[in-house]
């Protein structure tokens, strides 16, 4: 039986994220540059749920974007032949940034907790390192708004 491969519009893409991806309560968009030739991974809605994705991922919140963000960011959805579930996002330099402005973040079962607390955990470890500093302050004001 062939696995259909396309990614349709409103097929749900989930992208684990890092509490100091979001600033401000807002996605980055270095959430979605990758350095891999192969594209910024992603997990398919239609074979995984939000709350898979953040098992055993303490501290980690969740975006999604869907098929048509993706096209209308200037990239491209493309399904890994080896694993249905696995979703590479490749595109320009610019489609991180555009892409950022359309995903949503998800935080599920306290994760927004363990994010804020992460992040105090960050500053505590390295109060005199400037950029710590900021970008978990960044952090904790975002998760309070």
């Amino acid at each position: 039986m062939a696995v259909d491969d396309s990614v349709g519009d409103d097929e749900v893409l989930y992208r684990r994220v890092h509490f100091n991806q979001i600033i401000d309560g807002k996605v980055t968009s270095g959430v979605f540059r990758t350095t891999h030739e192969d594209g910024c991974s992603t997990s398919s809605g239609r074979y995984v749920t939000a709350e898979q994705m953040l098992a055993d991922y303490g501290g980690m919140g969740l975006v999604s974007v869907t098929g048509a963000d993706v096209v209308a960011s200037g990239a491209q959805a493309v399904r890994d032949t080896n694993d249905p579930s696995h979703v590479l996002i490749r595109g320009g330099k610019k489609f991180p940034k555009a892409l950022a402005l359309k995903a949503k973040l998800l935080w599920k079962d306290g994760r927004k907790d363990e994010a804020a607390a992460a992040a105090r955990l960050a500053l505590d470890a390295a109060p005199e390192d400037r950029t710590v500093a900021q970008s978990a302050q960044l952090v904790l004001r975002g998760l309070a708004a």
